[in-house]
């Protein structure tokens, strides 16, 4: 009887952790995303007051954004499915390669497509800016990529050092 006792408060003490876990896990991602997002306001933010846009040229630029938000959310999504639809057709007993070759061309053309529509977005706020502000906008461009370019190396490297 006092093995039952045991046995039961094992499995419940388990099935507790796994769900604090889990829950942790959501909270973690929950606020990663909201990081991000935050982040991503401050860039804008940054950005604006770096270029001193005048209110038409915010409200323009406001407008290009939420309209090429909504089209790269097409692509994310799109994209996601094909994800999904690739971890199936890999874990399959006998996975069809042409279909996986297919999908992965897919996915490649999407991801150029989705290139591609990020630099007309680009291309159509460069349109708005004057020339200085193009030099601004370009300049902090490229040292926000070249520091991009260098937390991933980082990060490359400090996960061979840990392998």
């Amino acid at each position: 009887k006092t093995k039952i006792v045991s046995i039961l408060l094992i499995v419940a003490f388990a099935v507790s952790s796994v769900q604090v876990m889990a829950q942790q896990g959501r909270q973690m991602r929950k606020e990663r995303a909201e990081k991000r997002v935050e982040k991503r306001e401050f860039r804008k933010e940054r950005m604006q007051e770096l270029l001193n846009l005048s209110d038409e040229q915010k409200e323009q630029i406001k407008k290009l954004r939420l309209e090429h938000q909504k089209e790269m959310l097409q692509f994310r999504n799109k994209l996601g499915e094909h994800r999904a639809k690739l971890q199936t057709l890999r874990t399959a007993d006998k996975a069809d390669m042409k279909a996986i070759d297919k999908l992965v061309d897919d996915m490649a053309e999407l991801r150029a497509k989705q290139m591609k529509l990020k630099l007309r977005h680009e291309q159509d706020v460069r349109a708005l800016l004057t020339d200085e502000q193009k030099i601004i906008f370009d300049t902090h461009k490229k040292q926000r990529k070249h520091k991009r370019s260098a937390q991933r190396s980082g990060r490359g490297e400090r996960m061979r050092l840990h392998n």
